[in-house]
């Protein structure tokens, strides 16, 4: 058992020797085991015990145990008590997913503490086909099928590999102490369900499933690598970047039959699941704007073009300050002006197209100021006239969809105010209030790049 463990170790490269490590301890058969094995390695431990208060005096003992073992063995011993049915209330989660996550949590704050390398788990073989048969049952991709990795993060798991019967045999033979968790016997929970009800009928199918599931894995791991260079290649092939943002033609997804793997792979990067990705395959070729949401992205689906863009530069959109001595303003990487003041008999010429704005400078109060524009903004179009022939005032959304603008170029536009009224929808129109006239003798010419 020493070699195979410190084979896998060194193998996988979880750990060296003289790195302090936090070690995640249960009480449990794996977790005593692995805690008497590292220690015959010599390796320096910091032993950190969760106790979730959800098994009485029973959740009490296995702290002590581990209290007492450390306290033989000269071992720093850590521990944190969560009041884990409350919290699962209060948070709505179901209590295994929240012991889990309190317990990453905690076991990080912790290593950071110590100035530890590595947060070390008992997980073994086992652990890991009941993972993967449970992730088929729910529905899984690529990442579930190849199970649990021996290093994920700062976390390593140094009996990945190693088999049931054979942690149950060194218990046996070495007299490891430890408690038995009788939670684990019960058919409330799913995973207990494959334990006690699966796995016993594939062993009888395939006896020597473990040597065949810890194949599996190796292979899966290699298999994933591959298809996630594909992935790349592909999203190196299709993505386009502007502005922050990255941008997908949907004529480019149309074109491949498996395109809802391909782009569950593409988007789940961002945050995005399974769930939203059907959703958006489903309206694909609608003309409908749509917009989907994660932890971490927006995603804004277009007539021709998916929009990824990050939260926090979505809402950066902020107001620049035009004095009027200013000459140039970058207002991002795409998007730069420059204002040109002169007498109106030094204009040369006017150059056509809308990056153009030139402007009665008399009738501008500064300082100017640049923003997107917003809900509610209007203007009064150059070129728009009502039968009357007064100019026609139209609101800057409106203007804006009769232009056939993107939804990626709409959310980028800024317009130029002046004492509360816009001035120029940049890139786009001016406002007839501020066009040239006869009477005009100064002109701001504005060249947008």
């Amino acid at each position: 058992m020493l070699n195979q463990v410190q084979n896998f170790i060194t193998k996988e490269a979880l750990f060296k020797s003289g790195d302090n490590l936090v070690f995640a301890c249960s009480g449990g058969k794996d977790s005593m085991l692995l805690l008497d094995v590292l220690q015959q390695l010599n390796y320096k431990l910091i032993v950190a015990h969760c106790n979730y208060n959800l098994r009485g005096e029973d959740s009490n003992e296995d702290e002590k145990l581990i209290a007492t073992y450390c306290k033989e063995k000269d071992l720093p011993f850590r521990s944190i008590s969560f009041d884990t049915l409350r919290l699962s209330k209060e948070k709505k989660q179901s209590i295994q997913e929240l012991a889990r996550s309190l317990r990453y949590t905690w076991l990080e704050e912790l290593r950071m503490a110590e100035n530890a390398q590595c947060v070390v788990t008992a997980h073994h073989l086992q652990d890991n086909m009941e993972t993967l048969f449970f992730k088929i049952a729910k529905g899984t991709g690529v990442k579930g099928i190849r199970g649990i990795l021996p290093k994920q993060g700062f976390v390593v798991r140094p009996l990945l590999h190693t088999p049931l019967n054979d942690i149950l045999d060194y218990i046996k033979n070495n007299k490891i102490v430890y408690r038995e968790d009788q939670s684990n016997a019960s058919l409330a929970y799913d995973r207990n369900k494959i334990r006690h009800q699966l796995m016993e009928p594939l062993l009888a199918i395939n006896p020597s499933l473990s040597e065949s599931m810890s194949e599996h894995f190796s292979r899966w791991r290699d298999i994933e690598s591959f298809h996630q260079i594909i992935v790349e290649e592909w999203r190196a092939k299709w993505f386009k970047s502007d502005r922050g943002s990255s941008i997908l033609p949907i004529k480019k997804i149309l074109k491949y039959g498996f395109n809802g793997t391909l782009l569950f792979e593409l988007l789940r990067t961002y945050g995005f699941n399974s769930s939203d990705v059907q959703d958006l395959l489903n309206g694909l070729q609608s003309p409908e704007v749509k917009e989907y949401l994660s932890a971490s992205h927006r995603l804004l689906k277009d007539r021709e073009f998916l929009l990824i863009t990050p939260l926090d530069k979505l809402y950066q959109s902020g107001i620049f300050t035009i004095a009027e001595s200013k000459r140039k303003l970058d207002i991002d990487d795409s998007i730069h002006l420059t204002f040109h003041p002169k007498p109106i008999g030094k204009l040369s010429g006017i150059s056509k197209g809308n990056n153009y704005a030139y402007i009665d400078a008399g009738k501008l109060t500064y300082p100017l100021y640049i923003r997107k524009w917003k809900t509610g903004d209007y203007f009064y179009p150059m070129g728009f006239q009502k039968a009357s022939g007064k100019a026609s005032k139209k609101n800057v959304a409106k203007f804006l969809r009769d232009e056939k603008t993107s939804a990626f170029d709409k959310e980028n536009t800024w317009v130029l105010v002046s004492d509360d009224r816009i001035v120029w929808v940049v890139g786009h129109r001016l406002d007839d209030r501020f066009k040239l006239e006869d009477k005009t003798t100064q002109v701001l010419t504005i060249c947008k790049k």
